[in-house]
């Protein structure tokens, strides 16, 4: 599922309402089997008019490779799946799977 992620707020780093100090991103995270950070995602499109959490300015894209594989896995989170371009930089990475998160609730949304 996903994660709340605070990154210190920096010029030109994210969206929304400077609020406080801190970007508020919906986030992906992927340890490995001993506990190390291998991949963090900040979901780049938010759902709806008013995003209730920032947005990266720049679209976020990350993959991790499968310990102890030869599988690359890239990371989407729900809305960011119906962007053709999300899909694509992570081709361009060499990605053949995705994990992605989501909170559909009976069917795949149409929008």
């Amino acid at each position: 599922g996903s994660v709340v992620d605070l990154v210190p707020r920096a010029p030109e780093t994210c969206s929304g309402e400077a609020v406080d100090e801190y970007c508020i991103y919906n986030s992906q995270v992927v340890f490995g089997p001993d506990g190390t950070l291998l991949a963090k995602y900040h979901k780049s499109h938010e759902y709806g008019l008013v995003p209730p959490l920032d947005q990266p300015l720049r679209p976020s894209t990350a993959w991790f490779d499968l310990p102890g594989k030869s599988v690359r896995i890239g990371l989407l989170i729900c809305y960011d799946l119906e962007f053709p371009e999300s899909i694509a930089a992570l081709v361009h990475k060499g990605v053949r799977h995705v994990a992605f998160s989501t909170n559909w609730e009976a069917s795949f949304p149409v929008y």
